[in-house]
C-alpha cells in the first residue's frame, strides 16, 4: 500500500460512522473541520485517484479491444470479397484453356476459314459440347 492510501485510511478510520457522502445534504450540515466532513473528501478524492490509477490500463485493454475487433471485421471483408473473387473468375482458366485450343484447332484444320460456321461446329463437335465455342466467345 503506498503512502497516499496509508494517509487516507488513516483520515477516514479517524471519522465516526457513516461518513456521508460528499456535497450531500448530511454532508452539507457537518461544521468545518469535523472528521467525517473530511473523511468524505478523502473518500471521494480516493475513489477519483483510483480511477486515475487504473486509467491507463483500461485504455490499453479497451483500445486493443477495439483494434482486434476493427482488424476481424477487416478480415472478414477481405476474405467474402476474395471468395466473391474467385467465383466470379474461376471459370476463366478453363475458358482461357478452351479458347486457346480452339483457336489452335480452326487454324490447323481450317486455315484462314477458321472463323466459318463449319468449323465452330467441328470444334464443338470435338470438344464435345455443340455450345462450347459460342459460350466460350460470349464470355
Amino acid at each position: 500500500m503506498n503512502a497516499r492510501k496509508r494517509w487516507a485510511r488513516r483520515l477516514i478510520a479517524a471519522a465516526e460512522t457513516p461518513i456521508p457522502r460528499y456535497g450531500s445534504a448530511e454532508w452539507l450540515v457537518l461544521p468545518e473541520g469535523d472528521a467525517r466532513k473530511v473523511a468524505a473528501v478523502v473518500v471521494a478524492a480516493e475513489l477519483w485517484a483510483h480511477e486515475a490509477d487504473e486509467l491507463e490500463e483500461r485504455l490499453r485493454v479497451e483500445l486493443d479491444l477495439a483494434r482486434r475487433a476493427f482488424k476481424a471485421t477487416e478480415d472478414a471483408e477481405y476474405a467474402a470479397r476474395a471468395a466473391a473473387h474467385r467465383q466470379t473468375w474461376e471459370h476463366l482458366p478453363a475458358s482461357v484453356e478452351r479458347q486457346n485450343r480452339a483457336r489452335e484447332y480452326r487454324r490447323d484444320v481450317y486455315g484462314e476459314g477458321y472463323g466459318s460456321d463449319r468449323a465452330t461446329e467441328d470444334l464443338a463437335s470435338a470438344l464435345g459440347s455443340s455450345d462450347v465455342w459460342r459460350d466460350a466467345e460470349a464470355s
